[in-house]
């Protein structure tokens, strides 16, 4: 069986100490507040071409009367949640428009297959 497959005897060469060790965690950042320098300083960094791009001056602005540099985290937060709820929508978009569904839910083997994913979401039963 090892002879047939040359994956599995690079496989046994591992030893069972490094294969089943946790791996290491590196170690986080500090947390560092920014103020609105540091977000143009940041932005031209990261993207040359376009720089610091906020035409509604949110990053100037001192939210529930908290500091500058409280409301540029919290606008950073923000920004970083809704981008992964963007990514988990478009997920379940891909989702729909494969046909993929769990055998074990009902209600989604209840609806028609070879729908648009908009059509999907209107063929389930309220």
């Amino acid at each position: 069986l090892v002879l047939l497959f040359p994956p599995l005897q690079m496989l046994s060469l591992v030893s069972q100490s490094a294969a089943f060790s946790a791996p290491a965690t590196p170690a986080r950042a500090a947390v560092q507040m920014m103020d609105v320098s540091g977000l143009e300083a940041q932005a031209s960094k990261l993207n040359p071409v376009v720089g610091y791009f906020d035409p509604l001056k949110l990053g100037e602005g001192e939210f529930w009367g908290d500091s500058n540099a409280a409301t540029i985290g919290f606008l950073r937060e923000s920004e970083i949640k809704h981008g992964r709820v963007a990514m988990a929508g478009f997920v379940g978009y891909i989702v729909h428009a494969n046909d993929i569904r769990f055998p074990f839910d009902k209600i989604a083997t209840s609806v028609p297959t070879g729908l648009a994913p908009q059509a999907v979401w209107d063929a389930i039963p309220e």
